[in-house]
């Protein structure tokens, strides 16, 4: 996976990509009548954990992770989100004791959330 320029490993089966729609529903009183209007996409919310092996590595990670205002596309696979901040909050546990590799929790928000073709530049979906 790649945020902006910085380059990261994902734990193998820790990546979840939540997109939800916003609708209303709107009942027809006096009947069993109901319409559903869509009112457009929420941001994208992505979380995983990166494994990192080095002071260096995870202090870059989290002084990434820790500015707000950071916003740059976030790569993985074969698509990419465009305009993803981080959430800032980040949880940190040691593999084991012995190693010095971090699994590190992180999350992202896709202010634009579809998804983009790396190969294409085009919207997924």
């Amino acid at each position: 996976m790649i945020y902006i320029t910085t380059a990261m490993t994902i734990l193998a089966g820790t990546l979840a990509v939540t997109n939800s729609k916003q609708q209303s529903i709107l009942h027809y009183l006096g009947t069993n009548a109901n319409k559903n209007y869509e009112t457009g996409k929420l941001a994208t919310e992505i979380s995983c954990t990166i494994i990192v092996k080095t002071d260096s590595a995870r202090a870059t990670v989290e002084a990434l992770m820790a500015d707000p205002t950071t916003k740059g596309n976030l790569i993985f696979s074969t698509r990419y989100y465009k305009d993803v901040v981080p959430s800032g909050a980040i949880n940190a546990r040691l593999k084991t004791p012995d190693e010095l590799v971090w699994y590190l929790d992180v999350k992202f928000t896709a202010l634009i959330p579809v998804p983009y073709s790396v190969a294409t530049d085009e919207e997924l979906y």
